[in-house]
C-alpha cells in the first residue's frame, strides 16, 4: 500500500483543480452527484456514468431525479 500522503484523494484532487482556476466538484455520495446534475443538465444533454460498482445507487436515483424534473 502506498503511504497515505501518496494515496488518490478525490477531495485533494478537487481542490487541486480548482486552485487552477478549473471547475470541479467534489461529493460525498451518489446521491449528491445525481442532485447536482438535475440543477445542471438540459434538454439534450447526454450523461455517462462509468463505474465498477452500483456507485451508490446513482444511475437509479438520477433516473427517478429527471422523471420528476
Amino acid at each position: 500500500k502506498a503511504p497515505p500522503g501518496d494515496r488518490f484523494s478525490s477531495r485533494r484532487l478537487t481542490k487541486d483543480l480548482m486552485a487552477m482556476g478549473k471547475n470541479a466538484f467534489f461529493f460525498k455520495d451518489g446521491r449528491e452527484i445525481a442532485l447536482f446534475l438535475r440543477g445542471e443538465l438540459r434538454k439534450g444533454d447526454v450523461v455517462v456514468v462509468l463505474s465498477n460498482g452500483g456507485f451508490d445507487g446513482l444511475v437509479q436515483d438520477l433516473s427517478a431525479l429527471l422523471r420528476t424534473h
